[in-house]
């Protein structure tokens, strides 16, 4: 009974149930999670897309050091691994950009940007929607700037470094920018990674 009302005290709604442990509530929530992302990827490939980080069309090939690279001179559609088709053309150095002046003319200040997928812009349907090509178009009414879209989608810091040392060697730079986050992180899970 309540004291004050006289009315029967009312009994919590979990009584005679038992909480789940939270080992067991993380399981749970673990699997909804994991039959939600197979439904994703089931639809993804009922609407005839690759799983993501697939580029069809030869965007991709093999690198005997950095695993693979930008296919030199690929001109063509490539998916972006964000539900759309993006039109990509690399130039003959394996970027994604118009081809590289040299030796590089008087006067021109020369950046590389150095990344992975969000340098190379792979939501960005064009070439020059990429940020280092935006980067560039700022610059263009305030002197001779160019700027070299080195990003390749899924590259870590150790592989545009590479790129650095062997494909941008003769370059003419005259500053880097690097943008590199999330495929460092989640390939430093990997022991073998640090090696």
């Amino acid at each position: 009974m309540n004291e004050g009302t006289g009315q029967p005290a009312k009994e919590p709604r979990t009584a005679g149930r038992r909480r789940l442990p939270r080992r067991r509530k993380l399981a749970y929530a673990l699997v909804c999670l994991g039959l939600l992302g197979a439904g994703l990827e089931g639809y993804a490939r009922l609407r005839g897309e690759p799983p993501l980080g697939v580029a069809p069309g030869g965007l991709f090939v093999a690198h005997p050091r950095l695993g693979y690279a930008l296919r030199p001179g690929f001109r063509g559609r490539s998916h972006s691994g964000f539900g759309v088709w993006i039109q990509v053309s690399v130039n003959e150095r394996g970027q994604r950009d118009a081809p590289l002046v040299l030796p590089k003319p008087p006067g021109v200040f020369r950046i590389a940007c150095l990344g992975g997928s969000t340098t190379f812009g792979f939501g960005a349907r064009r070439n020059d929607e990429a940020w280092p090509n935006r980067l560039e178009a700022t610059y263009a009414g305030r002197g001779r700037v160019d700027v070299v879209n080195a990003g390749v989608h899924g590259w870590t810091l150790r592989q545009s470094l590479l790129n650095l040392d062997e494909g941008l060697r003769d370059a003419e730079l005259d500053a880097l920018v690097v943008l590199h986050a999330h495929n460092d992180l989640y390939e430093n899970l990997d022991p073998a990674y640090a090696d």
